[in-house]
C-alpha cells in the first residue's frame, strides 16, 4: 500500500506578525474611508426638513431637490460676473438645497420664496442670505434691475404649474433680465427649443426663441426631488442678452395676438386661422401668407407677418438698448388707458395659457385615439392567429381522422 503524507502548514512568527500589521492598516483605512465618507455626507448634501413640521405643499407645486450631484450641476450652469453676486436671483428656494450652494458661491444673492415656513426654515439655516418674501409673479423686474444696477441673473427650481407664467414675466421684462437657468418640466423644455415643423413646435417655442437664446442643458429624473413627479424635468439656460433684432419693430400685444389667432389652429392655413382677427381689426392679409400654415412659419416669420398685419414702429435707442431697464409701463399714459393696455395685456397672457393647454390636451386625445386604432389592430390580428391555429388543428383532426377510418376499412376487408 502508498502511504500518503499530509503537508501541514505553520505560518512563522514574522508571517503572523505581517497578517496582524496588514489587518490593522486595512481597519485603519476603512475607519478614515468611513470617516470621511460621514464627513462628505454631512457637508454635501442638503438640509434635513424638520420632522412633520415642513412638508411639501402641494397647492405651491413644492418638489425638493434631495441629490447634491444635480444641485452642483444646475448652480454649475449658472456665471455670473456682478460683484459677490449681488445681482442673483434664486427663485422658490424651498428647503435651501442650491442657496446652500449658491449661498457660499454668491454671499449677495437674493432669494424670492411665498412660502413663510421657507423664509423661516433658510433665515435659520443660512444665516446673512437676503430672502424677501413674496410672490415672483408679482416681481418688478426692471425696478430690481434698476436697484441692484444691472440686469439680474435668475435660478430656480420652478413649480410645475406657474412655470409658464414665470417665463412670460420674463420675457415682459427681458430689458432686466440677463439669464435665466431654471428647471421645469421637460416638454415644457422641448416645447421652448422645439424646431419648425415638428410637434412641439408652438408659441413657448416662438415667444423665447425671439426673445432669448434657449439651450436645454440636461435631463433631470423624478428620482432627486421629494416627492417625486410623475414626469421628468430638464434644465433650461434662457439668455436674454441676445433678443432677435427685428423684436421692437413690432409691438408685442400685436406680436401675441397673431401668434394666439395662429396656433389655435395650428393645422389650418394662415388665411383660415387669421380669419377672426382679419375681421375684428379690419386687416388684409398679403397672397403670400395665405397657405401657410402657423408651424411651418419660423420665429422670424412671425415677426414679418406681424409687421404686414399692423405694420412697424419705430426703432428707439430706448426700446433697443440693453442697458435701458425701464418697462413698458414706465411709459407716461393716462390711468384710463393704462388700465385698458394692462387688462388686454393679462388676457392675451391668459389665452396664450390656455391655448398651451389646449394643445397638450389635443395632443392626449390624438395619442389616445392612437393607442385605440393599435390595440383594436393588435387585437384582430391575435384573434386570427387563433383562428389560424384553431382551423389548422380541426384540419389535422380531420385528416387523422380519416386515416384512422381507411385503416379500419381496410382491417374490415
Amino acid at each position: 500500500m502508498m502511504a500518503f503524507r499530509t503537508k501541514i502548514y505553520i505560518p512563522s512568527f514574522y508571517h503572523a506578525r505581517g497578517v496582524v500589521r496588514m489587518v490593522n492598516y486595512f481597519d485603519k483605512s476603512a475607519n478614515k474611508v468611513k470617516v470621511s465618507a460621514a464627513d462628505t455626507e454631512s457637508r454635501d448634501r442638503p438640509f434635513t426638513l424638520p420632522p412633520g413640521e415642513f412638508r411639501p405643499k402641494q397647492s405651491l407645486g413644492q418638489n425638493f431637490l434631495s441629490d447634491q450631484n444635480y444641485v452642483n450641476k444646475i448652480v454649475n450652469a449658472l456665471v455670473d460676473d456682478s460683484p459677490e453676486g449681488k445681482r442673483v436671483i434664486e427663485l422658490g428656494p424651498g428647503a435651501g438645497a442650491l442657496s446652500r450652494v449658491l449661498f457660499a458661491k454668491y454671499p449677495k444673492m437674493t432669494a424670492i420664496e411665498i412660502d413663510q415656513r421657507a423664509v423661516a426654515f433658510l433665515q435659520d439655516k443660512l444665516s446673512g442670505l437676503h430672502v424677501v418674501h413674496q410672490d415672483v409673479l408679482q416681481v418688478n423686474w426692471s425696478q430690481l434691475a434698476s436697484t441692484l444696477g444691472g440686469r439680474v441673473s435668475v435660478i430656480g427650481n420652478l413649480p410645475y404649474y406657474i412655470t409658464s407664467q414665470i417665463l412670460f414675466c420674463l420675457a415682459d421684462s427681458h430689458t432686466a433680465v440677463k439669464q435665466a437657468v431654471v428647471t421645469m418640466q421637460l416638454e415644457v423644455a422641448e416645447r421652448v427649443v422645439a424646431k419648425p415643423r415638428t410637434k412641439a413646435y408652438g408659441i413657448l417655442s416662438v415667444v423665447f426663441q425671439l426673445y432669448t437664446t434657449p439651450s436645454l442643458n440636461f435631463k433631470i429624473p423624478p428620482s432627486v426631488f421629494f416627492p417625486q413627479p410623475k414626469v421628468d424635468s430638464a434644465l433650461v439656460t434662457l439668455d436674454f442678452t441676445k433678443p432677435h433684432p427685428a423684436l421692437s419693430s413690432v409691438k408685442p400685444l400685436h406680436l401675441r395676438r397673431v401668434l394666439l389667432a395662429a396656433f389655435q389652429k395650428r393645422r389650418k392655413m394662415l388665411r383660415q386661422s387669421l380669419k377672426d382677427l382679419l375681421l375684428t381689426e379690419h386687416l388684409t392679409l398679403p397672397d403670400h401668407w395665405t397657405t401657410l400654415r402657423p408651424e411651418d412659419l419660423t420665429p422670424s416669420d412671425f415677426l414679418k407677418l406681424t409687421a404686414d398685419l399692423f405694420g412697424t414702429q419705430p426703432l428707439s435707442p430706448s426700446s433697443t438698448s440693453t442697458s435701458t431697464l425701464r418697462s413698458s409701463t414706465s411709459v407716461k399714459l393716462s390711468s384710463l388707458s393704462r388700465i385698458k393696455r394692462l387688462n388686454n395685456e393679462n388676457n392675451i397672457e391668459s389665452n396664450v395659457l390656455k391655448e398651451i393647454e389646449n394643445e397638450r390636451e389635443e395632443e392626449n386625445e390624438m395619442e389616445e385615439r392612437q393607442r385605440e386604432i393599435e390595440e383594436k389592430e393588435r387585437e384582430k390580428y391575435v384573434t386570427e392567429i387563433v383562428w389560424r391555429k384553431a382551423l389548422h388543428k380541426q384540419i389535422d383532426i380531420g385528416t387523422s381522422v380519416s386515416g384512422k377510418r381507411k385503416k379500419n376499412d381496410k382491417g374490415t376487408e
